[in-house]
């Protein structure tokens, strides 16, 4: 990515998003083709939990409404775009600013492979520990509702697709940061968007 931004900054989107979709989509068919490859061992012999905790608003079918969910997934996936207009409107790496400009990027780097490194998964944190535990054990919620599949789509969209591009991304915007306060800042704020949908669950 660095090396295509002293011509075309906004390449970086493309690859980011592709890349995030791509892997997004491969994590995810794994997880459901391992998931029916166990499903016979596991309804039979593993009781059913007593509760299935939320982990997001997505997930929340119990006492969330699906009006706080669609605004929460209307709120990430705007800033989200906005972020990437900002991607696509990054100035060129320039000689003179060129020190400054690698230093950030690289401060960007290390900063989203350790939050990607300790940030939990969309497989880990919302397939395995709620969306596969409702479609074993309480089948009702995934046959009679499309809000189901709705707010598993909105889930995997804002958490897994849209939140590692971000990661991916982050980089690019950072090295362009005017001062170190302007740099913490903005990465505060980005990391921050994913965040949204786990306020007060």
């Amino acid at each position: 990515i660095f090396s295509t931004l002293s011509e075309r900054p906004a390449f970086a989107l493309v690859v980011g998003l592709s890349y995030s979709f791509l892997r997004s989509c491969v994590e995810l068919g794994y997880a459901y083709w391992y998931y029916w490859m166990e499903v016979d061992l596991l309804r039979p012999h593993a009781p059913a939990p007593d509760a299935i905790e939320p982990t997001t608003v997505y997930t929340d079918m119990h006492t969330g409404s699906f009006a706080k969910c669609l605004a929460a997934f209307c709120a990430q996936t705007t800033l989200f775009v906005l972020f990437f207009i900002a991607v696509t409107q990054q100035e060129a790496i320039t000689q003179e600013n060129e020190n400054t400009q690698i230093l950030q990027f690289c401060l960007g780097a290390c900063i989203s492979s350790v939050v990607r490194l300790f940030d939990t998964s969309f497989v880990k944190g919302e397939y395995r520990s709620v969306w596969k535990n409702y479609i074993t054990y309480y089948p009702n919620y995934y046959d009679r509702s499309h809000l189901f599949v709705a707010r598993f789509l909105m889930s995997f969209l804002a958490n897994s697709v849209l939140s590692m591009a971000t990661l991916f991304l982050l980089p690019v915007v950072l090295m362009n940061a005017d001062n170190f306060m302007e740099f913490v800042k903005d990465a505060t704020c980005v990391l921050f968007i994913a965040e949204l949908d786990t306020l007060q669950i």
